[in-house]
């Protein structure tokens, strides 16, 4: 690899870590650094810093710290939340003609904002539950096969 393109590689260890934690593999992150992957690759090798990078990249850690954050959105579907709507419309000039930006877009202005309710999501609150209380809540489907089959059926019956 050419002396510059490593440097570049060098010093973007955080942005490659970050495409890391995106998911891309390593072929793409070499094309988004400008070398072939089997380049990549050999670098990859040769730099420990390089390795480490990806590694930290992959790694499940960045999730759990956003654990607690995805704790609360589920808490929140699952028993409901209220949430600001936000009303806008058009600014108008003395002559009632729209105001429009420098792209041609309307300007807009608050009217009103209104407090809404969101009402528990059903999904949420199944999944809350059958992990919180699997014994009583959990997926009961093999249960009931047992019990299907072990029931002996008459002519009668079908």
């Amino acid at each position: 690899m050419p002396k510059g393109k490593q440097l570049a590689v060098s010093q973007n260890l955080h942005r490659i870590e970050e495409l890391a934690k995106q998911g891309k593999t390593d072929g793409q992150i070499a094309t988004i650094c400008g070398v072939s992957p089997s380049t990549f690759s050999e670098y990859k090798r040769r730099n420990p810093n390089l390795s480490e990078a990806l590694r930290r990249g992959r790694s499940v850690e960045p999730l759990s710290n956003d654990l607690e954050n995805i704790e609360k959105a589920l808490v929140s579907a699952a028993t409901g939340y209220t949430y600001n709507e936000v009303i806008k419309v058009p600014v108008l000039d003395k002559d009632d003609n729209l105001q429009l930006d420098e792209y041609g877009n309307p300007i807009m202005q608050i009217a009103k904002i209104i407090e809404k309710w969101s009402k528990p999501d059903i999904s949420a609150v199944k999944f809350v539950l059958s992990n919180l209380k699997p014994q009583t809540w959990g997926d009961n489907r093999t249960k009931v096969i047992e019990v299907v089959e072990s029931e002996e059926l008459y002519e009668g019956d079908i």
